[in-house]
């Protein structure tokens, strides 16, 4: 799931749940 966050990095609401 990781790859896919980093492969848009428009979704910045993704982002945030990762760090």
């Amino acid at each position: 799931m990781i790859e896919t966050h980093t492969r848009q990095p428009k979704t910045k609401q993704h982002h945030t749940l990762l760090l």
